[in-house]
């Protein structure tokens, strides 16, 4: 292919577009790991639930996770995955501080389920933008380490932030995170836009 012969550093140095898929990946896996690790408590801490009753904001979470997936799957035949990818991170950047307002546990299950939705189809979709542009293993490659640095660093993140100033304040990191996600998904779209007309 067009990149045969190119090291990884070589590679994200030529494709901007490249660069942002692997961030919308890692602050994806960042977002969706850390807040079904913390959902559970935030929802004892912060709404009051008992822990057996709040445990069933994971399988909000993950309830949304499956119903987006199955709705891309089954609905989605458009080509401009770009779009796509902006609408759901838009739908999780403003569901996450919606939940962190309400006082409600059943508004809240329905902001983690609207956050599980929004999270649904970026990795997949991630993945896809990256086969249609690259087409080869390394440029997969670098997305998917995306992946594990997120899965790595937020964590840690996390818990440290929870740790010095509260849970509530642990879950501003994820706001922010889905806000970048946003703003990523939206940079992707124009560096789409731009590739086309080159």
């Amino acid at each position: 292919g067009d990149h045969a012969g190119h090291g990884a550093l070589t590679l994200l140095r030529r494709e901007p577009l490249l660069v942002l898929i692997a961030l919308l990946i890692l602050l994806y896996v960042g977002s969706e790991l850390g807040t079904s690790n913390w959902i559970s408590e935030y929802f004892v801490a912060a709404l009051g639930l008992p822990a057996q009753h709040a445990a069933f904001a994971v399988s909000a979470l993950w309830a949304g996770l499956l119903a987006g997936r199955l709705a891309i799957s089954l609905f989605w035949h458009g080509k401009r995955h770009e779009r796509l990818v902006l609408v759901l991170a838009a739908a999780c950047t403003i569901a996450l501080p919606l939940l962190l307002a309400v006082r409600s546990p059943w508004l809240g299950f329905a902001m983690v389920f609207v956050i599980g939705l929004g999270l649904s189809g970026i990795y997949p979709l991630g993945i896809s933008l990256t086969g249609q542009h690259f087409g080869t293993g390394m440029a997969v490659g670098i997305v998917t380490t995306g992946a594990g640095i997120g899965s790595f660093t937020f964590p840690l993140l996390m818990s440290g932030i929870a740790q010095a100033v509260g849970l509530r304040g642990g879950f501003l990191l994820f706001a922010g995170a889905n806000l970048l996600l946003a703003a990523t998904a939206l940079a992707i779209g124009r560096a789409v836009s731009a590739r086309a007309r080159s």
